[in-house]
């Protein structure tokens, strides 16, 4: 497909399970080709992530929840960088819809709110634990004006609800509870590999609850194979002069596969759900590449090396 055109990408999609949702955009919006299938692919996969959640009962629904965060996550941070002051872009991200807020909730803050204090206000009352980490966080923002920091509230609050979660729940919950420390591992390395060039008074704070990653070490360490020697991370094939960028996707890429694995160990546990839901995450990022990368003429084999290898189910 990185030889085709987007419009064969787009009429791979009417012939697939995106059809319904590219469908509807082409019914519904005047948008190019690319918006149209970028929505489709956003729309279908929050689609598929919240049929596996519909699947769970009991002690997997609960543990559900804290798989889905990263909506929640992308959302809230998306949000959050409306009301940066370097930021002129008026129109609403592409929102994720598969998390404890819905799309709208966010979307309508996006539409209905022109200052940090109508979020306040629209926030203040709503008993949901998402909604409370995001007053938190706008609160931050409207005290000292610092995205990153809002951001790492925001963040916070989220870990500390989903722990909450974690703690009354049984088997699955280590399982999770790794998903999640890698998560703030990943986030801590994006930190890390940006201590140099943060010039700022109150540089951003690394986040507590790293699955392998101490915040001791990350503030003692100055290389990245000394770091991450030790731990699971630390099989990775660097090569020299790699730079932040490089280093952070094969990471990314390592935690996928490690989600992939998940499904080997019990065919009845939360592992399959860490599993599937980590390859339709691969689907959707590889297939935006593919539609953005030939939108943009890239050639095929540079579209092919922008591809996310996290492995086969």
């Amino acid at each position: 497909m990185a030889e085709a055109s987007l419009d064969d990408v787009e009429q791979a999609l009417l012939s697939s399970f995106y059809s319904l949702h590219y469908r509807r955009e082409l019914a519904t919006s005047d948008a190019s080709t690319l918006d149209r299938i970028e929505v489709a692919l956003i729309s279908g996969s929050s689609e598929r992530f919240r049929w596996v959640v519909s699947l769970a009962d009991g002690e997997p629904f609960d543990l559900m929840w804290p798989l889905c965060v990263r909506s929640d996550v992308f959302n809230g941070r998306a949000l959050l960088r409306k009301y940066d002051g370097n930021n002129f872009s008026n129109m609403p991200p592409r929102w994720h819809d598969y998390g404890m807020l819905s799309s709208s909730f966010f979307h309508d803050l996006w539409v209905d709110c022109d200052r940090i204090v109508d979020v306040l206000e629209r926030c203040y009352n709503v008993e949901n634990p998402v909604v409370q980490a995001l007053f938190e966080a706008f609160l931050i923002l409207r005290q000292n004006g610092s995205v990153p920091r809002a951001e790492r509230a925001y963040l916070s609050g989220l870990l500390d609800r989903c722990r909450e979660v974690l703690d009354r729940s049984g088997q699955g919950a280590r399982m999770v509870s790794e998903f999640l420390g890698r998560m703030v591992d990943l986030w801590n390395l994006h930190i890390w590999f940006r201590r140099d060039i943060d010039t700022s008074d109150c540089p951003v704070a690394y986040l507590d609850g790293g699955a392998w990653l101490s915040t001791k070490s990350l503030m003692e360490e100055s290389s990245i194979e000394k770091l991450l020697r030790g731990t699971p991370w630390g099989d990775l094939q660097l090569v020299e002069g790699s730079l932040p960028p490089e280093l952070g996707r094969l990471l990314q890429e390592k935690f996928v596969r490690w989600q992939l694995e998940q499904r080997t160990y019990d065919p009845l546990s939360i592992g399959m759900a860490i599993a599937y839901m980590a390859r339709q995450m691969v689907e959707w990022r590889n297939l935006n590449i593919l539609a953005v990368g030939l939108a943009s003429g890239l050639e095929a084999d540079k579209i092919r090396s922008l591809f996310f290898r996290g492995g086969k189910m």
